[in-house]
């Protein structure tokens, strides 16, 4: 990204420069958040063993702590890599004083407590410097992790010239008054937008994942592409907030019926206009060994390629609503994979509507073993129409690319999947009796 290629929106253009800054260090958590972390965890580059050696251990506050320190590492990345270019997007925040509050909130939540994280992990290496582990990549991730959270220190600068653009202060009253040009007082009561937790009840998932917007693992692009970039040239006013696969329990031994994925996605209305969806289609990309399975059916909630089999979905402004995409995709092997001794640890929460899993570190092992099974380049794409199969948005997954509860819209969530075939129950996904 160049300075030059970044369109300025014109109400904050006398901070340009900060701007462009902000979109830099989006770049500098971007590339932590794909790369940094990710090669430290599995030592991809350098040849080491994977940290997931720390679960062999009996001392399971030490696993944890390690585990800890890179799931919260990478979200503190991945979050900031999103949110730091979108003051920049009026859509996003119309009210810049939003975004100020924003940052501000994930200073305050995030810094004192991942620095005292930190000093447990350090404590706990110092007490136990002989375990069969990688102790040069913790002690990486600690060094890495205390960078970010300097730089989510430093932005008290930034959001200082933020506050003293034209636009802040016509928001607070000021404009014209010099004397306020550098207002840095507190709000008195904010409300984090992002609340930090290792278990997650229903209602935690709703409140995390509204508004999520841009994609995590990805480049930040250029802000002039950025949009583009997210959704597709398409009609930007059906916003896709979160997606899921969710795996079909086949209770019959025909072979077709098995290895079967669904995709659900959580959309928006942020337009004007009532937006009705009359049917979704699914295409595999990027490889020959994923295709289109059989399982599939027609109800509420349900899209298929078929306009005159589904009943459609309507989205008043405002409205926001999940939908299944049928039929389900087929990955040959997922069941043995997901069957294998590599998920053996893991634990469902909460234990009678299972919605996540403890430990995200197994999403991470998921995508390891769908990039070896499937490509690191296969996709799917889902088409969604309106009318008589009227395109109105493309979407596009990686399947060796998924996240969990925290990631945003274009990442599949696979927590929920490990969720579900662990309990071998997809009932509470899979409900077409409301699209709530």
């Amino acid at each position: 990204m160049t300075d030059n290629e970044i369109e300025i929106r014109p109400d904050l253009k006398d901070i340009e420069n900060t701007i462009v800054h902000l979109y830099q260090l989006g770049n500098y958590f971007s590339n932590n958040n794909r790369r940094r972390w990710s090669d430290l965890w599995y030592a991809k580059h350098r040849g080491g063993k994977s940290l997931e050696d720390v679960y062999a251990l009996e001392d399971q506050e030490f696993a944890y702590a390690v585990q800890g320190l890179y799931s919260d590492g990478r979200e503190v990345a991945g979050t900031l890599a999103l949110e730091l270019p979108l003051i920049n997007y009026i859509d996003q925040f119309p009210q810049v004083h939003k975004y100020v509050e924003r940052i501000e909130s994930y200073q305050k939540g995030w810094i004192e407590k991942d620095l005292q994280m930190i000093d447990q992990v350090e404590q706990l290496v110092a007490r136990h410097p002989d375990y069969p582990v990688d102790y040069w990549a913790i002690r990486q991730m600690i060094a890495l992790h205390r960078e970010q959270l300097e730089v989510l220190r430093g932005l008290d600068g930034d959001l200082a010239a933020i506050r003293q653009s034209e636009r802040y202060r016509v928001e607070s009253g000021t404009a014209g008054d010099d004397s306020h040009g550098a207002n840095t007082s507190s709000v008195a009561s904010r409300r984090s937008w992002f609340t930090k937790g290792r278990l997650l009840a229903a209602g935690s998932a709703a409140v995390l994942l509204v508004g999520v917007l841009a994609n995590v693992f990805g480049i930040v692009p250029a802000a002039k592409g950025l949009w583009e970039g997210i959704y597709g040239k398409d009609d930007a006013t059906l916003l896709l907030v979160k997606a899921r696969a969710i795996p079909w329990i086949a209770s019959v031994p025909d072979p077709r019926q098995h290895d079967q994925l669904f995709l659900q996605l959580q959309l928006r209305n942020v337009s004007t206009s009532t937006v009705l969806l009359t049917a979704a289609e699914t295409q595999i990309t990027g490889t020959t060994k994923v295709g289109i399975g059989v399982a599939g059916g027609s109800g509420q909630c349900l899209l298929s390629p078929d306009v005159r089999k589904n009943s459609p979905v309507q989205l008043a402004p405002g409205a926001e609503q999940w939908i299944t995409v049928v039929p389900a995709i087929r990955l040959p092997g997922m069941e043995r994979i997901l069957s294998s001794r590599r998920f053996d640890t893991i634990t469902v929460v909460p234990r009678e509507a299972p919605l996540t899993i403890l430990n995200p570190t197994h999403v991470e092992r998921l995508n390891r073993a769908f990039e070896e099974s499937y490509g690191a380049d296969a996709a799917v794409r889902v088409i969604l129409y309106s009318g008589n199969r009227d395109r109105i948005r493309s979407l596009r997954f990686e399947l060796a690319r998924g996240g969990d509860l925290h990631s945003n819209g274009d990442r599949l969530a696979y927590d929920a999947l490990l969720a579900a075939w662990r309990v071998r129950n997809a009932d509470l996904f899979l409900s077409t009796r409301n699209c709530d």
